[in-house]
C-alpha cells in the first residue's frame, strides 16, 4: 500500500513530466513556424504540360502566392539537363504590377519577378494574394530512343523552401495508349489522385511541406506516337523500355507497394535515368545551396527535438516504474523472529 507522501511525490513527477512535454511541444511548434521563414507562401500550384509529336514540351505553371509581409521579388528556378533548352519564356501577373529578369546558367534558368503595388512601380506589395504565370517551351528535354520517348519534369524543388498547399498537374499526350508514368518519391505518390480525360492525365493532391524532397514526374511514351519530324527531341540510338521496367520491378521488390491505375509509381526510374535527373552539385548557385543546407539543417533539428521529446517521455515512464517497484518492496511486511 502506497503512503500519501509517495503519492504526492509521484503526482509531482507526473505533473513535471507533463510540463516538460508541453514545453517541448511549444518548442516544436516554434521551430516549425520558423522553419519556413519565407515572406510568402504558395496557396495553389497548377502545372500544365503538353507533349507534342515533334518532341516539343510546352509548359504553363500557375501559382497563387500569399504575400505575408512586404516583398518586392518572387524567384523561380527551372533546372535543365545538359543539352536541354528553354525558349519563349513569358511571365504574367495578376493582382500586381510587375516586371521580370531572366538569368541563364549552365544547368538552370533563374526568373526574378519584381512586384509593385502601383503602376509607377515605386511601392512594394504587402499582405495580398497574387497570381504569377510562367510559360515556356522545352526543347531536347524529351529523349527519343528506338522504342520509347522519355521525359522528366520537376514538379517541386525543395531548394525553393516554399511549400505548396495544393499542387496539381495536367499533361496532354498525343495519345494515352501505352503511356506509363511515375511520381518520385513514393510517399508523395501514395496520396495523389489521378484520372484521364481523353488523352490528358490529371494528377491532384500532390502534397509538399518544408521537409519534402524534390518531386519529379517521369513518363514513357511509345515511339510510334511521335512524327518523323522530331527535331525538338534528343535522339538516342538505343533501347530503354526494358531497363525502365526492370528498375521499377526492383523498386517494387524493395517496397511492398504496387502502382496506381496500372502505372507504377516510385523512384525506380531515377536509377535508369540518373544522368538526366541529377544535376551536378558543382553548378549549384550559392544562394540555392544556402537554402538547401538550411532546409536540411531544419529537418535535422526537428528530428532532434522529436527524439528529445520521446526520450523524456520514456525516461519519465522508467522513473515511475522504478518508483512503483521500490515503494512496493519497502511496504512489504516482514516477519520478526
Amino acid at each position: 500500500m502506497k503512503s500519501k507522501g509517495c503519492n504526492d511525490i509521484m503526482d509531482k513527477k507526473v505533473i513535471g513530466g507533463y510540463c516538460v512535454c508541453f514545453l517541448l511541444i511549444i518548442i516544436l511548434l516554434l521551430f516549425m513556424i520558423s522553419g519556413n521563414s519565407s515572406p510568402y507562401g504558395i496557396k495553389n500550384g497548377d502545372i500544365h504540360l503538353e507533349v507534342q509529336d515533334n518532341g516539343l514540351l510546352k509548359v504553363q505553371e500557375v501559382y497563387i502566392y500569399t504575400i505575408k509581409e512586404t516583398v518586392d521579388t518572387i524567384n523561380r528556378t527551372i533546372e535543365r539537363d545538359n543539352g536541354e533548352n528553354i525558349s519563349n519564356l513569358k511571365v504574367y501577373t495578376s493582382g500586381a504590377y510587375s516586371e521580370f529578369n531572366i538569368e541563364e546558367n549552365s544547368n538552370s534558368t533563374n526568373i526574378t519577378t519584381f512586384l509593385y503595388k502601383d503602376e509607377s512601380k515605386n511601392q512594394k506589395i504587402n499582405n495580398k494574394e497574387i497570381t504569377v504565370v510562367y510559360e515556356s517551351d522545352l526543347t531536347q528535354a524529351l529523349k527519343l530512343y528506338n522504342d520509347v520517348g522519355i521525359f522528366q519534369y520537376k514538379l517541386y524543388d525543395n531548394k525553393e523552401v516554399v511549400p505548396i498547399n495544393n499542387l496539381s498537374f495536367k499533361i496532354n499526350y498525343p495519345s494515352k495508349e501505352g503511356v506509363n508514368f511515375w511520381i518520385n518519391p513514393y510517399d508523395v505518390a501514395e496520396n495523389t489522385k489521378f484520372h484521364w480525360e481523353n488523352s490528358s492525365l490529371i494528377i491532384e493532391n500532390i502534397s509538399t511541406n518544408f521537409m519534402t524532397n524534390n518531386i519529379e514526374f517521369s513518363s514513357t511514351i511509345p515511339k510510334n506516337e511521335f512524327s518523323i519530324n522530331n527535331t525538338y527531341a534528343t535522339i538516342i540510338d538505343d533501347t530503354k523500355a526494358e531497363d525502365i521496367t526492370k528498375a521499377q520491378e526492383n523498386y517494387e521488390n524493395n517496397y511492398s507497394h504496387g502502382g496506381i491505375g496500372g502505372s507504377p509509381v516510385g523512384v525506380g526510374l531515377r536509377g535508369v535515368l540518373e544522368a538526366g535527373s541529377i544535376i551536378d552539385s558543382t553548378s549549384e548557385d550559392p544562394e540555392e545551396r544556402r537554402k538547401r543546407i538550411e532546409a536540411q539543417e531544419n529537418a535535422s533539428n526537428l528530428g532532434a527535438i522529436i527524439g528529445l521529446a520521446v526520450g523524456a517521455i520514456a525516461a519519465m515512464s522508467d522513473t515511475d516504474n522504478t518508483e512503483d517497484t521500490t515503494t512496493e518492496e519497502t511496504e512489504t511486511p516482514t516477519l520478526k523472529m
